[in-house]
């Protein structure tokens, strides 16, 4: 370390797992700022927001909203999906949309009997079942899924 102060930081947060901050909403402790202030933007809607410029999109990171950019706005299309010949800028995009012409969906919900194509559904399925729910920062309108609090910012606030 290069000072005594990061080595103290260091060997609380990674060592003696010393919790820093705790959730006031849920109670989770948390041994960094980061995980906090991550914490924050993706379980309970608090914190800064990225907006992607050119569609408007909201992201609770700076690195997601970066991404997003480069996979969706930046460069052709140049890669097409055999069977309705939608075009993708990326190949893993083209990948993953495969799953929209299978019958195939392996991911189990594991709170009711239904089944997803991706584990990312599944995922977003299953937070409804959890009781958390997105609430818009700018007024009163509350949602069981993140992308409706999205649709909402970009129809209602922006």
């Amino acid at each position: 370390m290069a000072n005594a102060t990061n080595l103290r930081a260091h060997v609380r947060a990674l060592h003696e797992k010393t919790i820093f901050k705790t959730c006031e909403p849920c109670g989770k402790g948390f041994i960094t700022l980061d995980s906090y202030k991550t914490h924050m933007r993706t379980y309970h809607n608090i914190g800064k927001q990225y907006q992607c410029e050119v569609c408007l999109k909201i992201f609770k990171h700076p690195a997601n909203r970066r991404e997003h950019i480069r996979r969706i706005h930046i460069g052709e299309l140049k890669y097409e999906c055999q069977i309705c010949q939608k075009k993708f800028k990326d190949p893993d995009v083209l990948k993953r949309h495969g799953r929209v012409h299978s019958t195939n969906a392996p991911y189990a919900c594991s709170h009711c009997p239904k089944r997803f194509k991706s584990p990312y559904a599944k995922k977003t399925h299953e937070i409804k079942h959890s009781g958390i729910q997105f609430a818009c920062t700018l007024c009163s309108k509350v949602y069981q899924y993140k992308s409706q609090l999205n649709i909402h910012y970009r129809k209602c606030h922006c």
